[in-house]
């Protein structure tokens, strides 16, 4: 595994230090990239588009995660295999009946390349999709560079480890479920966890410091349809868990996914606030207010991140859990007609949050459990950037 260090003050992705430093790593070879709108590069050129004008090397094949290399699919949609309507090349799916990239897929690749705006949230699934193109790339013989960007929880470690019997595509890296790295961190964390062999080349960003949390604006694009905002990605960890328990609205369908929530069932949000500030949670502030679902009025709580450098998104997750809870009640929380438990337990990676918070626990001693030290030892070994 070769490093890219960085070595300059300027302020650019992964893919820019790749093509104007490293093409020794791609030149004359026939690439694949795995990319979608958010792989944007200097000067808000698609990376796509700079691999396929490039004269030293054959941009070949694509390759999209979930929500599809043009970004529009929701949530769990599976994509097809597509053909680029410009330039004649396959559009791999890497979320549709396959997700590892197939034998036929690489065999006609020298070099795979991963453009991918990550969150650094273990359910999002694009460590997943880095995790399975490591590991066929390594059956393949193909070499795999990740071109890296900014993540907006790069700084932040929170959450329970994955237990292995809950390994889904919804967490597949045994990491905490915020797990403070980036692609390029991640995929040599992987590497290094899983024993692989595959010619790794990492191109960090260049001038970002992992103590800036938030990406600046003119290096974020939305990766997915519902983060749209810096601030959308940084509220997703605590909020998630929702997508199994309908008893709760999200904000799924309106301008703000993923940073509120509202329920018929809470009648008193400003009170479930107080109760919420009550809980002395760092980096987080809880607003009641009034949100349109299903097109009626409903009663919520809007989000806040105050200071993501004191931020646990995880504890917070749990602690807005136990307080709906003593809201609602049990069992209108768990177990509404459409809840997945499952699901929940799944996202979060373990079923001891749920177990606990059922069975009655404070959420101060459902979370007193989470040990990051030898996560935090193993993530040393691989991080690209200072705090």
């Amino acid at each position: 595994m070769k490093l890219h260090g960085m070595t300059t003050k300027s302020y650019r992705t992964g893919m820019d230090v790749l093509l104007d430093r490293h093409l020794e790593w791609i030149e004359g070879r026939r690439v694949g990239l795995v990319a979608h709108p958010a792989s944007i590069c200097e000067g808000g050129v698609h990376a796509a588009e700079r691999l396929h004008q490039h004269p030293d090397f054959e941009l070949t094949a694509l390759f999209s995660p979930e929500h599809g290399y043009f970004g529009q699919a929701p949530a769990g949609e599976l994509i097809p295999r597509q053909l680029h309507p410009a330039w004649d090349i396959p559009v791999h799916s890497l979320y549709g009946k396959d997700r590892i990239p197939s034998r036929e897929q690489l065999e006609d690749l020298d070099t795979i390349i991963v453009d991918l705006q990550d969150l650094s949230v273990r359910c999002y699934t694009y460590a997943s999709t880095l995790r399975n193109i490591l590991e066929a790339a390594d059956g393949a013989g193909v070499s795999v560079v990740v071109a890296d960007r900014m993540t907006p929880l790069a700084g932040v470690v929170d959450g329970p480890q994955l237990d292995p019997d809950l390994e889904s595509f919804v967490g597949s890296i045994h990491t905490p479920l915020v797990y403070g790295m980036t692609q390029a961190e991640t995929a040599a964390f992987l590497r290094r966890e899983l024993g692989l062999g595959v010619e790794l080349h990492l191109a960090p960003v260049e001038g970002w410091p992992r103590g800036e949390v938030s990406p600046r604006p003119a290096m974020w694009r939305p990766p997915s349809p519902g983060i749209r905002r810096v601030h959308t990605a940084l509220c997703y960890p605590v909020t998630v868990g929702f997508e199994a328990l309908p008893s709760v609205w999200y904000g799924q369908g309106s301008g703000e996914p993923f940073e509120c929530i509202a329920s018929s069932h809470l009648h008193d949000a400003r009170e479930l606030c107080r109760l919420l500030q009550e809980q002395g949670l760092e980096g987080i502030a809880f607003h009641p207010d009034w949100f349109m679902s299903n097109h009626e009025p409903v009663g919520g709580v809007r989000l806040s991140v105050t200071d993501p450098r004191t931020y646990r998104p995880v504890v917070s997750a749990v602690a807005l859990l136990w307080c709906l809870q003593e809201f609602m009640g049990s069992d209108e929380l768990w177990h509404h007609r459409d809840s997945r438990e499952a699901f929940f337990d799944q996202l979060m990676g373990t079923d001891r949050v749920r177990l606990d918070l059922q069975t009655g626990l404070e959420w101060r001693e459902v979370v007193e459990s989470w040990d990051f030290t030898g996560f935090l030892r193993d993530r040393d070994h691989v991080r690209l950037y200072p705090d």
